[in-house]
């Protein structure tokens, strides 16, 4: 009567121990897996470094500059009108 329950118990030890051993080596896997990917993108980053975009820099201010000497972020695009400077004065010295 014995016999029966102790080979039914080292059949499940064997099962646990097996699904034990498949889940780590799973687990190992996806580790090596995910290294082997980071290393390819390192690789690929190193034979592709990244440089601006000289054209297109150049290209933008220009862009950004065509508005004027009146056209800054604190004036807006109107610009500002020049007589408004002159605080009442002729003269560049204010005199």
């Amino acid at each position: 009567m014995c016999e029966p329950i102790s080979t039914a118990l080292l059949i499940a030890g064997t099962t646990a121990a097996s699904l034990y051993q498949g889940e780590q080596a799973r687990k190992e896997q996806h580790k090596a897996a995910d290294r082997a990917r980071a290393d390819a993108d390192q690789a690929f980053n190193r034979a592709n470094p990244k440089k601006p975009d000289a054209a297109q820099l150049l290209y933008g201010n220009q862009q950004s500059n065509s508005g004027g000497v009146g056209s800054t972020m604190l004036t807006g695009p109107q610009g500002i009108d020049p007589s408004g400077l002159s605080l009442g004065k002729t003269t560049l010295l204010g005199g």
